[in-house]
This record gives C-alpha cells, structure tokens and sequence, in this order.
C-alpha cells in the first residue's frame, strides 16, 4: 500500500522531502504511520538517516491519528475526538521539527569530532574531510 502511494506522489513528496532533507519514502512512511506505524518498519531499508530519525519521531507521538486509537477514541469518548487528532498531529509536527534539529546539530557535532576537533571551514575553503580524501586517492593531510 505504501509503495502505491509513494510510486504516484514520488514529485510531491521529493519536493516535501526535499525541506526537510530526507527521501521520498520517509515522506510517505510519515503519510502511513498516520494509520498505523507498521508501515515505516517495511519500508526502513529504503529510507536515508535523517529520514529514519525523523519517520521514528514521528511514530512515537504523531502515530495512528486515523488508526486504531482513533476508533477506541471514537468508541469511549466521541466528544473527544477534534481535541485527539489535533494533539496527535501537533505532537507529530513538534516531533518532526525537534528531530531534525536535533539531528543536524548532532551531525555537525560528528563531523567536527570526525576532523579532529576542527570545523569544515578553514579561512574561507572548504577542507576535505577524512573520507572524502580516502575517496580521491589523497592520503596524507598535505594533499588537502
């Protein structure tokens, strides 16, 4: 089903992805953990990191808004159910937001540690990280 739906929006959800900085499967696994947030776990292997972060955020709170605990909802208290989607869905987008902050900010601090200590900007150049030397054939830090 989530292959469906990602096969016929793959534009709109790269666009959307594209915010963000993740693919368009993570888009569409956040589209399916409104229903239920076993439809990420399929489709995992397929996703990037940072889509990864953000899709599991996303399941912890903003998960089955139109799924089963909608319908238990519905059954033991009816009254309640504009104040159940509205606070699922904020807890989603706050998810959402906080784990991609989080991520970029834990990321920059990897790649910092990653270069010894020293950023990726040096007086105004960009300095090769230590993988990306590997991949050129650079093996020794003069060869920057």
């Amino acid at each position: 089903m989530l292959a469906l739906i990602n096969r016929i929006f793959k534009n709109i959800f790269e666009k959307i992805g594209e915010k963000f900085g993740i693919n368009s499967v993570s888009v569409a696994g956040i589209l399916g953990s409104l229903a239920s947030n076993l439809l990420i776990f399929g489709t995992f292997k397929e996703m990037n990191p940072k889509g990864k972060v953000v899709c599991t955020a996303f399941g912890v709170s903003g998960a089955f808004v139109f799924g089963g605990q909608l319908g238990f909802v519905s059954g033991v208290a009816p009254e309640m159910i504009g104040a159940f989607i509205i606070s699922k869905l904020t807890a989603g987008i706050i998810s959402i937001v906080l784990a991609v902050w989080l991520y970029e900010r834990e990321n920059k601090e990897f790649s910092i540690k990653e270069n010894g200590g020293i950023s990726n900007e040096y007086q105004g150049r960009k300095v090769k990280t230590a993988n990306e030397r590997k991949s050129n054939g650079c093996l020794y830090n003069s060869q920057l």
